[in-house]
């Protein structure tokens, strides 16, 4: 979900080049690759303000809901679930290009341990938390508090949805999806390492199409579709597949996701590409609040959940 690197910071740029034909008609002739994006952490920032908005809005406990269901605001929240998607497509625009620049698969491997020290760390420490909260409230209400370990285990290696347990914080269901895609970009840049450009595609349309045959939601595969998104948008910018070829890849892509994930996340999807596009705005607090995007994202349900109980 992070994937931070020089991608979001800045290192290079770069820019479409657009013409105009006939009266008004806007024409994308050719993409140049860049390497600065300052949308990205802004996105990540608005996934995040969005996720929060609805876990807050949707927040109930044993006195009953905050707002009912036919309200304006919880309208709203519905209308933001999609909103997570975004991590999905930036991940899979902003790490293959990182790990491109950093010489493919070479650079996977400190590409990882900068994630186990950026991601994983922050993520056990979230889990320290809610279990440390855990202990305290069962101190007070005088019962018994037993950390189960295999749920522990199972938790360190995302595999909570193939367990018979169930995740401590709900959101990390997508911290687990994000693992399995990191772990097969790096498999994809071992094969790209054999130098047979024809494999290479193969796999990625193998990718792209599973998620048609793939409806476990526990698999990575039931998200190819989004995911692709941003790979092809990725292809398209480095000027590996043509600029028409590309989107009509996109096309048929959106038209997958509508027909398997709904109209919302489609939409969403679709957004963030348009925002990776054409968001060159360095846009200050959005960029603040992205960079504190995953800790919010880690801590929001179990600190904003528990000042609604109190308060």
């Amino acid at each position: 979900m992070q994937a931070r690197n020089k991608v979001g910071r800045g290192v290079g740029q770069g820019s479409s080049s657009l013409t105009f034909s006939g009266v008004g008609k806007l024409v994308i002739t050719s993409f140049r690759m860049k390497t600065y994006y300052p949308v990205v952490q802004a996105l990540r920032g608005l996934a995040t303000a969005l996720v929060c908005f609805y876990h807050f809005v949707a927040y109930s406990d044993f006195r009953g809901v905050l707002f009912e269901s036919d309200s304006v605001l919880k309208r709203l929240a519905n209308a933001c679930t999609g909103s997570v998607f975004i991590f999905f497509v930036l991940s899979a625009f902003v790490l293959p290009m990182s790990l491109l620049q950093k010489d493919g698969w070479k650079g996977f491997v400190p590409f990882m341990v900068r994630r186990i020290i950026r991601i994983e760390i922050p993520y056990i420490l979230s889990i320290v938390l809610i279990l440390v909260v855990g202990f305290l409230f069962a101190k007070k209400n005088h019962i018994d508090f037993v950390i189960d370990l295999d749920r522990l285990l199972h938790h360190l290696t995302y595999s909570i949805p193939f367990s018979q347990y169930e995740w401590h914080n709900i959101i990390f269901w997508t911290l687990a999806i994000e693992c399995q895609f990191y772990l097969m970009v790096g498999l994809f840049f071992v094969v790209r390492s054999w130098g047979c450009r024809p494999l290479n595609y193969a796999l990625i349309a193998a990718f792209a199409i599973s998620g048609c045959f793939v409806q476990d939601h526990r698999l990575i595969f039931y998200y190819s579709p989004i995911f692709i998104l941003g790979v092809l948008f990725l292809l398209i910018r480095m000027n590996n597949i043509s600029l028409r070829m590309g989107m009509i890849a996109i096309w048929l892509t959106m038209i997958v996701i509508v027909h398997y994930h709904g109209l919302q996340i489609a939409a969403y999807s679709t957004f963030t590409l348009v925002a990776i596009q054409f968001g060159d705005r360095v846009w200050k607090y959005a960029n603040t609040l992205g960079d504190m995007s995953y800790s919010i994202y880690l801590t929001h349900g179990i600190s904003g959940g528990h000042v609604l109980y109190f308060f």
